[in-house]
């Protein structure tokens, strides 16, 4: 389940989700998704609920909404990403993945994978660069292989940027 909301505290600009689908518009908005493999691209609805309010940008980097989001995704066991758009990059966002026994993401390249199609759609161009606002942060440039079908579930994203190596080792099947 993605839920797109507008950052606009007006309610004819605002969306949420149906059907796992949804769609921001205007400049700024928050997405939470609860399922973190979740491939759905965003479609257009209505309105949000109370406790989804959009996050500001500072609220976003660092505050009390921001805390609530990552206590409330720790409460409900699920996963949730706080997305807002940016001026110097195409988005922003946050990772909390407790449902997968992750606090807070450091930079998530699975989350970018379900923003890409959005932003590219969303944006009208085939690159986009998003940055994850963690304690770490990264940069996180997203490609789409084909931009028609940025709409469809198996839409192909390339991601790069700076990694950091975490663990090295062999696996044998």
């Amino acid at each position: 389940k993605i839920q797109t909301i507008n950052s606009s505290s007006s309610n004819n600009n605002s969306s949420s989700s149906r059907n796992g689908r949804a769609h921001g518009r205007g400049h700024g908005h928050t997405m939470t998704t609860d399922d973190a493999h979740s491939h759905s691209v965003p479609a257009e609805d209505d309105e949000y609920s109370d406790h989804d309010r959009p996050l500001s940008d500072d609220e976003l980097m660092s505050g009390q909404r921001l805390e609530e989001a990552r206590q409330r995704a720790k409460r409900e066991k699920a996963n949730r990403a706080c997305i807002n758009a940016a001026p110097t990059v195409d988005f922003w966002s946050r990772f909390f993945g407790p449902k997968a026994g992750i606090d807070e993401d450091p930079v998530t390249g699975s989350a970018h994978c379900i923003l890409a199609p959005h932003f590219v759609q969303k944006l009208g161009k085939p690159n986009v660069i998003g940055k994850q606002l963690s304690k770490r942060t990264g940069i996180v440039e997203c490609q789409m292989r084909d931009t028609s079908s940025a709409a469809a579930d198996d839409a192909c994203v390339i991601l790069s940027g700076t990694a950091q190596t975490v663990m090295n080792g062999t696996l044998s099947m």
